[in-house]
């Protein structure tokens, strides 16, 4: 089935604004990941440093930075998931019923029935 972007704009708004704050997380998730591992490959000394007259090094300090980064963004995204996403959805689901694209279960509503369901409202 095919939806007109015309007919539902919140939707197709929501879906991208959804994948563009997906694909920044993820970039940025790729790219700390990545730079840790080269720095393993190409700058073991460099991470091998120690930080004072302790048993940590820059490695272990970066790893944990890694994993605390994690955390957090996983936390940006549900939040922004509970508050924003859940909200910017149901508008654009409500819009899509009104203009008969949809059924009440969330179906999309095949070009014969929209007839019918028009015939009928």
């Amino acid at each position: 089935m095919h939806i007109n972007k015309k007919k539902a704009p919140l939707f197709f708004d929501f879906l991208r604004v959804r994948r563009n704050i997906s694909m920044v997380l993820t970039i940025v998730i790729f790219i700390t990941y990545y730079g840790i591992m080269i720095c393993v490959g190409f700058f073991p000394d460099f991470l091998g440093i120690r930080i004072g007259d302790s048993s940590v090094s820059l490695g272990i300090i970066f790893g944990l930075s890694f994993i605390v980064l994690s955390i957090i963004l996983t936390g940006v995204y549900t939040y922004i998931a509970n508050t924003f996403f859940d909200r910017e959805l149901k508008e654009a689901l409500d819009q899509m019923k009104q203009n008969h694209l949809i059924d009440d279960k969330g179906l999309i509503i095949d070009e014969v029935r929209r007839k019918d369901v028009k015939a009928t409202t």
